[in-house]
């Protein structure tokens, strides 16, 4: 079973719960839904390609190469043009204080395309710059099982990472503090957002080895921290209630999983139909 659509609203809610709880680069929304560094200092000290100070002493300079790039990077409208231009920057200043944003960006564009020869060499440069970057750690996690293929050798090692990536990740969205720029609610709807998301991963992650139970919990607790349900939850959790003989409660579960458009709208209500012996209409 390989579930072959991906949420594309996953790795742009990582980018902003990187911004609101992180800090780890300074990021602005752009107009085409992504998420790009701003020039504006992000008040941590990280130095630039360059180093030292302006002219006036009043932080580290920046090189005017690396502010062109920059300024390219947020200029450009299309994904593919993006990207060029995020490769173009790392490439020439791997060291910039903006590197964060710029690696954090593209992991989510080569997400956006599903090119996973470049997400998963983009996702390891940037957590071995910061190996506790929560949202890295949960895309990854979350993407690993749901692109599983059984076939491949390697699976079993990268299920293994998608387990410990998700479980640190909790571990850190459990102790965060909440920055001054945010209000409770919006810190709460944050956290909720990062950890349902590592949840979710947690949850397909057992699920691929076959840890019906730990899945269920896991998927029970993605499916109830957030209102933005991903259907691909609710419908193995079914499939996981069904392998624990737990009948009522997968009916229950592919019952929501069909009252949500999209294309396991169809699959969901079947295996709600079969279990409970009648039609069900999604309301």
């Amino acid at each position: 079973m390989k579930l072959s659509k991906l949420s594309p609203k996953i790795g742009v809610i990582a980018l902003a719960t990187s911004a609101a709880l992180f800090g780890a680069a300074v990021i602005q929304a752009q107009g085409n839904g992504q998420a790009a560094p701003s020039l504006k200092d992000n008040g941590q000290g990280g130095n630039s390609a360059q180093g030292g100070k302006n002219a006036q002493g009043r932080g580290p300079a920046i090189d005017p190469a690396e502010e062109a790039g920059i300024k390219a990077f947020n200029a450009a409208t299309t994904d593919d043009a993006k990207i060029q231009a995020g490769e173009d920057f790392e490439q020439k200043f791997p060291n910039s204080r903006y590197i964060e944003g710029i690696q954090g960006t593209l992991v989510t564009l080569y997400y956006g395309k599903q090119d996973w020869a470049k997400f998963y060499p983009e996702a390891d440069k940037a957590l071995a710059k910061d190996p506790n970057n929560v949202p890295v750690l949960t895309l990854v996690g979350w993407v690993i099982p749901r692109v599983f293929d059984p076939k491949d050798p390697s699976e079993p090692a990268k299920l293994d990472k998608a387990e410990q990536d998700e479980k640190h990740a909790l571990e850190l969205i459990s102790t965060m503090q909440k920055p001054a720029t945010l209000t409770d609610d919006q810190f709460n709807q944050a956290k909720a957002s990062a950890a349902s998301q590592a949840h979710s991963g947690l949850g397909m992650t057992y699920f691929r080895k076959n840890d019906f139970q730990d899945s269920s919990k896991e998927l029970e607790a993605a499916t109830t921290e957030t209102s933005d349900v991903d259907p691909a939850d609710l419908y193995i959790l079914g499939m996981d209630y069904q392998k624990l003989n737990r009948n009522s409660d997968a009916a229950a579960a592919y019952t929501k999983c069909a009252a949500i458009p999209g294309g396991l709208q169809d699959t969901c209500k079947k295996s709600a139909s079969s279990l409970s012996g009648s039609s069900l209409t999604p309301q």
